[in-house]
């Protein structure tokens, strides 16, 4: 075998101390490399077997000298650089091992249209990376390897193979990938990357990784080994959480606040919500900061032992004046505790729900909406905004095949519907929360589907002689997405000034 840019020369030495090959030529454009690798050899493989070369790419080798080659840890594009430029060497050999660092699209399809096989594919874990490795052979039935992939726009990205094997990495690795991709919509959202524009390719994708790891998840039972490498990778991120919370700063509470109020201005309030400071302690720095949905004695446990100065939640804790605070009622007992541990509550409602990345964008985006914009309705005064967002789906899909999507990107057992299961639904509406208020709003714009939750009898009926199907995923269903949305949003306007925690609380009153 011959490994091109060699670097240290210790996969040639494993190769050859465990049998695999008996001789190797090991390539390097550069000296330094080269050397690193002849003082490895000595110290722990002396033989004959080994053979180095100075060289750029494949140049060092002649046609038919070697039956493999191995090219790891350089990017996509360079590795079929260096094979087009070796051609009558590659074609000379029985099988290529490629690990490209990036652009690995790109190499699969370079290699499917040069007439290669992928012949196999597995995941490695290398530190924090999950690394791809890519065996390929010009021998075999040219039709193999072709489809990369049940998603078109995925189809050179992520291997069927791996699903084939069922590689423990692959939910490890498309989670990665997702990740990713919900970084970029932070950012386009909060104003912080990218234009708006790039919304529904990125909204796509997002959706078409989701439904991969749903099948990766579903074909690997109980997927230990990738939870073990998820537990190493807690740990490591616990360790790592430690380590900045050494060095956090601290923000100034009128500047914690101005940040707050930027995420969700003020001025989009409804006039009977009381969104903004609950309870303010007073205190001069804020170091951490719990986002919940809203306020209970749970949320108020776990605030207590995370050690925060404030709670950001969704619902309000106080939706009127209060003439006295009783600590024998519910809300007059979470008073008492609050202050009593020295923590303010911060509510951001319906102004979140209303901004330009909020909760109705955020979920428009899980759903894989496209052509999303805001709801409005037609009224003697002109048009007037709603609660609320409307948009389509790329591909058309039946009422039945809507509601588990939705639920599965809410992370719900099931939701309801109105409406025969087999309807062709195309363009949506959806309102986070109780969105009874913004029906008329999904019927004047003659939506097929209507998404909200905590849907009454009378409105049921009312969407039912409209012709509007509706899915009811729940008050808490449709909004516990607030705290993942809102913490990222805070953390990217925050930096590392103050320590965000998301609640792991399941305030769902409902047992089922």
């Amino acid at each position: 075998m011959a490994d091109i840019g060699t670097d240290h020369g210790f996969l040639p030495i494993f190769l050859y101390q465990s049998g695999t090959s008996p001789r190797v030529v090991l390539c390097d454009i550069n000296e330094g490399p080269l050397q690193k690798a002849k003082e490895h050899i000595e110290q722990l493989a002396p033989s004959g077997a080994f053979e180095l070369r100075l060289g750029d790419g494949l140049s060092p080798l002649k046609p038919g000298e070697c039956d493999a080659a191995v090219i790891a840890g350089m990017g996509g594009k360079l590795i079929a650089s260096i094979l087009e430029n070796g051609w009558d060497v590659v074609c000379s050999m029985k099988k290529l091992i490629l690990q490209p660092r990036n652009a690995q699209d790109k190499l699969r399809k370079w290699l499917i249209q040069k007439g290669f096989v992928i012949m196999d594919e597995l995941l490695a874990e290398e530190g924090r990376y999950v690394s791809e490795i890519i065996v390929a052979g010009m021998n075999g039935n040219a039709g193999e390897g072709r489809k990369l992939s049940a998603e078109p726009e995925l189809q050179f990205e992520i291997s069927p193979i791996l699903f084939d094997r069922r590689d423990p990495l692959l939910p490890v690795f498309i989670k990665q990938k997702l990740a990713i991709e919900t970084d970029i919509l932070r950012e386009i959202y909060t104003g912080g990357g990218g234009t708006e524009d790039r919304l529904p390719d990125v909204r796509k994708r997002e959706a078409a990784l989701r439904r991969l790891l749903d099948l990766a998840e579903k074909g690997i039972p109980g997927c230990v080994a990738a939870k073990r490498i998820e537990e190493r990778r807690d740990r490591r991120e616990r360790l790592n959480r430690s380590k900045k919370e050494e060095r956090i700063l601290g923000m100034k509470n009128n500047d914690f606040l101005t940040e707050l109020r930027a995420i969700a201005p003020m001025d989009l309030e409804e006039e009977w919500d009381n969104s903004g400071r609950q309870i303010d302690m007073g205190k001069s720095e804020i170091e951490r900061v719990l986002v919940a949905l809203e306020v209970t004695n749970a949320v108020i446990d776990e605030a207590v032992s995370l050690g925060v100065d404030y709670i950001v939640t969704h619902h309000p804790l106080l939706f009127r004046a209060v003439d006295l605070i009783d600590a024998n009622t519910t809300a007059g007992g979470y008073i008492v505790r609050l202050i009593q541990n020295g923590i303010s509550v911060y509510s951001a409602h319906t102004n979140f729900d209303s901004v330009f990345g909020g909760n109705n964008d955020y979920l428009a985006e899980l759903l894989g909406l496209t052509q999303i914009r805001r709801m409005k309705v037609l009224s003697a005064y002109g048009y007037t905004e709603k609660i609320g967002r409307l948009g389509t789906f790329d591909r058309p899909c039946t009422l039945k095949e809507a509601a588990d999507l939705t639920a599965h990107v809410l992370n719900l057992p099931a939701v309801k519907y109105v409406g025969d299961p087999e309807t062709i639904i195309s363009s949506v509406a959806v309102c986070t929360g109780a969105g009874g208020d913004s029906l008329e709003g999904a019927v004047s714009n003659r939506c097929d589907l209507f998404i909200t939750g905590d849907v009454r009898y009378h409105e049921a009926q009312t969407a039912k002689e409209q012709g509007l199907c509706i899915i009811d995923a729940g008050h808490y269903g449709t909004e516990r997405i607030f705290v993942e949305n809102f913490a990222g949003k805070l953390r990217k306007a925050a930096g590392d000034k103050i320590e965000i925690y998301e609640s792991k609380v399941n305030i769902n009153p409902f047992d089922s």
